[in-house]
Parts: structure tokens; C-alpha cells; sequence
């Protein structure tokens, strides 16, 4: 009975994202071909700059959750800083460097995905089709691909807890790395060695 009055206190009296401090971004370090940087030094910090909330400016996003989906596959879930994410943008994954096209765009409404058009900036929305984004990758338009930055990581724990596991036939292996595979995208903090 008291979701619907929290629901409206939330809207009431919290800040909206527009109000909030703004995201802090890091220029990322240019390479050339061969994968040298020639203009910077390690001992030289990184600039940074704060991402304004521009409904019409460059498409920023952070990647903040990752699940696996039995019929759609991995669905990223993000929050949209700067600009709009539609169908027909084009993605340059700033952390890993990879190239991403969506294939459908989600609004949730507790487990069930509902198609929407776009994400506009200070909202979150969720992302089908992104084969190489993990939890907190840095989504940019491929237009910003020479000039990229990142937002600040999300802070991951270190594990706790640490087990052997191992396929209960050699038959069963490709099923287990991809299951590890799928974990290993959707938490951070869930680390995988394999021991000879």
C-alpha cells in the first residue's frame, strides 16, 4: 500500500540527475599503429573533464549491469550521461575498443523487457545485441572513437570466497567455459584461473 506515496515522494523532494554532480570523465591515452603513445608521459596525469547533461550533445553512457537472458541473450543495462541512444547508433566501446551495434533498445518494467525508440540523456534503459560490453564499460558515439575517455570505474570488490571446479566429463567442457564466460560478464568480481 505505501509503494505509490514513496513512488511520489521520490519524484517530490529527491534530485533529478540533471541536478546531481556532474559525471568526471578521463581522456583516454591516444596510440598510433604501433601502439605507442608519443605524446604522453606515465608521470603526466590523464586530463579529465565532467560530462555535462546535454539531451542534444555526444552519446555517453555507463554500462552498469550485464545479465544473461535465455531468449535475448546478454542485456546491458546503462544509464544514458549525455545525448541519445536510438536503434541506429553506433557504439564505440571506450574501455574495451570494440565496435557495438544494438539490436534492440528495453525499457524494464520489473522482468519484462518493453521496446522503446530511444534512451534520452539522465535515463537508464537496456541494450540487446552488445557482444563485447562488460559491467562498467564506457559507451561513446563511434564518431568520438579518436578522442575517447572513460567515466570513473565502479568500485569492484575483491572476492571473498574461492573454489575448485572442474567438468564432470571433458564432454561437458565447452558448456562449463561458457557458463564461467557468461558469470564472468554479468560480475566483476567473479575471477576465473585455470590450473594445469
Amino acid at each position: 500500500m505505501g509503494v505509490q506515496p514513496v513512488m511520489d515522494a521520490i519524484i517530490d523532494y529527491l534530485p533529478s540527475p540533471a541536478e546531481r554532480e556532474l559525471a568526471v570523465a578521463t581522456m583516454k591515452r591516444k596510440s598510433d599503429e604501433s601502439g605507442e603513445v608519443p605524446s604522453h608521459r606515465e608521470d603526466q596525469p590523464l586530463k579529465q573533464f565532467k560530462i555535462k547533461h546535454d539531451p542534444n550533445g555526444s552519446l555517453c553512457a555507463l554500462a552498469f549491469k550485464v545479465l544473461n537472458d535465455a531468449h535475448l541473450g546478454p542485456l546491458v543495462f546503462v544509464r544514458v550521461y549525455s545525448g541519445e541512444l536510438t536503434m541506429k547508433t553506433e557504439l564505440f566501446n571506450a574501455t574495451t575498443g570494440h565496435m557495438e551495434t544494438p539490436t534492440k533498445i528495453f525499457q524494464m518494467h520489473a522482468n519484462i523487457p518493453q521496446d522503446i525508440p530511444c534512451i534520452s540523456a539522465g535515463n537508464i534503459g537496456v541494450i540487446a545485441g552488445l557482444k563485447n560490453t562488460r559491467t562498467g564499460d564506457t559507451l561513446l558515439s563511434s564518431k568520438d572513437k579518436l578522442n575517447a575517455y572513460e567515466l570513473e570505474k565502479i568500485n569492484i570488490p575483491q572476492p571473498v570466497f574461492f573454489c575448485s571446479i572442474e567438468p564432470e566429463s571433458s564432454a561437458m567442457q565447452y558448456a562449463l567455459d561458457k557458463a564461467l564466460e557468461d558469470l564472468q560478464r554479468e560480475d566483476p568480481s567473479f575471477g576465473v584461473t585455470v590450473d594445469p
